[in-house]
């Protein structure tokens, strides 16, 4: 069943982004813009980066478990 989440964390996109590549199995896919895209190896978890304000927008999609 497909899942999604989206917050806010104070964090820069920069920091958003060491802190779901070293602490998570997600891998950078593409980068448009100012958004990031990270993916995990099966692509069932997606998870966008984007600037907000001051820290970051976080986009979650679970597409599958």
């Amino acid at each position: 069943m497909p899942a999604s989440m989206v917050y806010h964390l104070p964090l820069t996109p920069a920091d958003a982004l060491r802190f779901y590549s070293q602490n998570n199995s997600l891998s950078v896919q593409s980068a448009i813009g100012q958004r990031t895209l990270l993916t995990n190896s099966n692509g069932q978890s997606r998870l966008v980066i984007s600037p907000d304000g001051m820290g970051s927008q976080i986009d979650l999609l679970i597409v599958s478990t």
